[in-house]
């Protein structure tokens, strides 16, 4: 089993029995993958590293889901990518919805390959805003309820805007420890 390290490195390699490497591989990944969080923020800015590979919606999808988490009520989230993919069928059906939790409800009737990265999104979506850092068309990002970001320069005027800001690097390898009540 292979563990990814920081940097978009190898940080370990476990071999023997299943059971065993599964058990080391995972405290391993906690040990380098955990993040402290003591507090909740009103804009969390969560990168996707990584080649072109690794800029997926799925990887998209888990970085949303662990901004989610420390996302303040009323706050926004901010995802920087090279994302270029074009959305699959199941994020598709985010096009101009205006009930997210009637497009989670059709998604899942579907059984898409990216239905549990349509989930996740659509559940972000309607509690706040999501802005989106990507080499998709503006266009499309705003169809799919996304308000897109252009820079780096409107990156930092977007945070300029609110009091806490938090940034998750590698956001969907994170795995939170939450100091605060949930």
């Amino acid at each position: 089993r292979v563990v990814p390290g920081r940097g978009n490195t190898i940080g370990g390699v476990f071999a023997g029995e299943p059971g065993i490497v599964m058990q080391q591989a995972s405290a391993f990944y906690e040990e380098v993958w955990t993040c402290d969080a003591a507090h909740r923020a009103d804009l969390v800015v969560a990168a996707l590293p990584g080649e072109e590979s690794e800029q997926t919606w799925e990887n998209l999808a888990r970085a949303v889901a662990v901004a989610d988490r420390v996302t303040a009520p009323g706050g926004a989230i901010v995802v920087c990518s090279e994302l270029a993919q074009r959305p699959g069928k199941a994020l598709s059906l985010l096009r101009d919805a205006v009930d997210y939790a009637e497009v989670e409800r059709r998604v899942l009737r579907e059984r898409a390959v990216d239905a549990r990265a349509a989930v996740e999104v659509a559940r972000a979506l309607s509690r706040g805003p999501v802005y989106l850092m990507s080499r998709l068309p503006p266009s499309l990002v705003e169809s799919l309820g996304f308000t897109p970001v252009g820079g780096a320069s409107e990156l930092n005027r977007l945070a300029g805007s609110y009091h806490r800001t938090m940034v998750l690097e590698d956001a969907p390898r994170l795995a939170l420890d939450l100091a605060y009540a949930e």
